[in-house]
């Protein structure tokens, strides 16, 4: 499964959230496990992630 996530969007296979603004009440950690505990427990593949810490930091 392909995870590739920035300071704007989390997107699974293709599949794109936008999560700026969510992120400034909530904690990334638990928005990524809400998001992504479905797709985990329906495939046994392993996970790639790709953060883009350059434009991560600069939004946060």
């Amino acid at each position: 499964m392909a995870v590739s996530l920035n300071y704007r969007s989390l997107t699974v296979e293709g599949d794109t959230k936008v999560i700026e603004g969510w992120l400034r009440n909530n904690s990334i950690g638990t928005w990524i496990y809400k998001y992504l505990s479905d797709y985990w427990r329906q495939s046994r593949t392993e996970c790639y992630f790709s953060l883009d810490l350059e434009r991560w930091e600069q939004f946060g």
